[in-house]
């Protein structure tokens, strides 16, 4: 039955609840303070590509240190419109407003005033928020892409964010701290006007700019972004190598599998005891049993391997962490490795599946794929027969799989999307291949 109101029943109205987040301009308050207006159709911007020196120390009968002026370059933009719109019809006026008494008796010339300033103020926002997302793609990427019906370009401000090794302090010299490197290039952050790092917003939580670089990631279908990928992380992994002495944290690979079987086997017994199972619960009781077998099968190997002896004779090799294609990046100048916050001293091997076990999974496991990056990689930085057994021991364990479990029991939904549904029908799919692939791999 509808919902009816009575005129003889006392009801109070509440306020009208707004479910569109409010305006916040975090980027544009803090980092773009300075705003210029002009009245033509185009504007010349002047570029100095300046930097941030030091005075240098000088003694008082020796001349000044010259800081070179680098000169600048001058862009010109004809900018698009920022240009939302609104309908509003007489209907509009007619029927009752958000918020509006029931018997108010408000005037259709009343309602027309008060939605003319309710729209302004709606499209006043958007037009705000598409400044904020300039803002942000400004620091973020060093570009604007202003691309709409009709438009399509890209605003480039040059910038590198590049550092350059020479001499003994290039990767690989006897004098180098790739460590040292990466502890200061990894927190690189903006600085707000008040000269700090950390800014707190008007909904009370801090925030950080990172300085980040300019390029495009690892693009998963392409043959050549794969191998020459594989090609810059064999080299970067050369040269990443640990002193003895650097307290640095390792990683436990066989402490982690056991982790994950741990939870595998909790699910499984939680699903199977389940009655009423969803879709999602479906699948996962008809395959778990599978994937979990392989999971502790990859475990008993890693233990016969005497894994604790073979991360000990690799302590001195510094791991990415988290060696995906969103963190390598492709850019004028070469490849580049970006987030190294997961950073540790181990096996690099491990980076090594990391990567591969993405890229596989994309492309069914192809084996031949598979040969290809693996040799790739060989060809830079050669790979004894323990870190190939290592390698494909790392490669066999289901991660996939574990992943989709992890966040069933994590999350605690009774709700399943059909996205999810469909990835543990793509991840139990690509059991045959992936069989197929360990079978023929090394």
């Amino acid at each position: 039955m509808a919902n009816e109101i009575s005129i003889y029943e006392p009801r109070y109205l509440a306020e009208v609840v707004r479910t569109t987040p409010p305006v916040r301009t975090f980027f544009l308050d803090n980092y773009f303070t300075n705003v210029k207006t002009f009245a033509t159709k185009s504007v010349d911007i002047d570029v100095v590509k300046g930097d941030r020196r030091m005075a240098s120390f000088v003694h008082p009968l020796v001349g000044g240190q010259v800081l070179k002026n680098e000169g600048y370059q001058t862009e010109s933009f004809t900018p698009p419109l920022i240009n939302p719109m609104t309908v509003t019809t007489a209907n509009d006026a007619l029927e009752r407003m958000p918020g509006e008494d029931l018997y108010s008796g408000m005037t259709p010339e009343e309602r027309a005033a008060k939605q003319l300033i309710e729209d302004y103020q709606r499209l006043n926002d958007a037009a705000t928020r598409r400044e904020e997302w300039m803002a942000v793609r400004t620091i973020m990427d060093g570009q604007i892409p202003v691309v709409g019906p009709g438009v399509n370009k890209v605003i480039d401000f040059g910038f590198t964010n590049k550092v350059k090794l020479e001499g003994t302090k290039k990767w690989g010299a006897s004098a180098a701290k790739p460590l040292d490197d990466l502890e200061d290039w990894v927190d690189q952050v903006l600085e707000n006007r008040e000269g700090q790092v950390v800014t707190t917003g008007e909904d009370g939580i801090p925030y950080v700019v990172k300085e980040w670089f300019q390029g495009t990631e690892c693009n998963t279908r392409s043959g050549e972004d794969i191998l020459s990928s594989m090609e810059a992380m064999a080299k970067l992994h050369t040269v990443m190598q640990a002193e003895q002495d650097e307290d640095m944290p390792g990683a436990d690979l066989l402490e982690e599998c056991r982790r994950h079987n741990r939870e595998l086997r909790r699910t499984r017994k939680f699903v199977q005891k389940k009655k009423a199972k969803n879709p999602f619960e479906e699948r996962l009781a008809q395959s778990i049993t599978v994937f979990l077998e392989a999971g502790e099968g990859m475990v008993k190997e890693l233990e016969d391997f005497d894994y604790e002896r073979f991360c000990k004779e690799h302590r001195h090799e510094v791991c990415h962490g988290d060696c995906n294609q969103h963190n390598i990046i492709f850019t004028r100048e070469g490849i580049g490795f970006m987030n190294f916050d997961y950073c540790h001293c181990g096996p690099q091997t491990e980076d090594l599946c990391l990567f591969m076990r993405k890229i596989l999974e994309k492309h069914n496991w192809d084996p031949e794929l598979g040969r290809r990056m693996a040799e790739q990689y060989n060809r830079k930085r050669s790979l004894s027969v323990e870190e190939w057994k290592h390698l494909k021991l790392c490669l066999s364990y289901p991660w996939r799989y574990w992943k989709l479990v992890n966040y069933y029991a994590s999350s605690q939904k009774v709700w399943i999307s059909r996205k999810n549904i469909e990835k543990i029908e793509q991840a139990t799919a690509l059991w045959q291949p992936w069989q197929r692939f360990l079978q023929s791999f090394c």
